[in-house]
């Protein structure tokens, strides 16, 4: 029989969402923020906590679906996507006042069941199932222009 050998950069037993974001997505964030393509991935049999580590708990989910105003105890039980907007804005706004800068931003939402990957802001539904990859593009997939965190949160809502 041969032994498999797997390499992991972290193992993180039991971790705030604090250090979930600071091992799992911090870096990526920063390197987006100097031009580079990111992508945070989360895998793994349902319920084994994805929805937990990318967004967080129930409560930060369910705040998030009907919008308004977020408070700093929900805010501080962020998972990953929240606290990556949060720092993507923060770097953007600081940009914007500083240097003068512009952007344009734009968001995908997936997701892959059962392996088929789905577009969860593709408003056809017809289209929005089994989309095909091309190298390391998802052919067809629909973008949604971003202004803010909220509009963030509205199409998060919506997929």
């Amino acid at each position: 029989m041969d032994t498999l050998k797997y390499t992991f950069d972290n193992i993180l037993v039991e971790a705030s969402q604090e250090k979930m974001y600071y091992y799992a997505g911090q870096e990526t964030v920063k390197l987006f923020t100097s031009g580079f393509n990111g992508t945070i991935f989360a895998y793994g049999m349902s319920g084994t906590g994805k929805t937990y580590s990318m967004l967080g708990p129930e409560t930060v989910v369910e705040v998030i679906k009907q919008g308004g105003e977020i408070s700093e105890d929900i805010q501080s039980q962020y998972g990953i996507i929240p606290r990556a907007i949060r720092d993507i804005f923060e770097f953007m706004n600081y940009a914007i006042e500083k240097e003068g800068a512009s952007f344009e931003l734009m968001m995908n939402y997936f997701e892959i069941y059962k392996e088929s990957l789905n577009d969860l802001l593709q408003p056809n539904k017809e289209q929005a199932n089994n989309l095909k990859m091309m190298g390391s593009k998802v052919v067809n997939s629909y973008k949604v222009m971003i202004d803010s965190p909220e509009t963030i949160f509205d199409h998060i809502k919506r997929g």
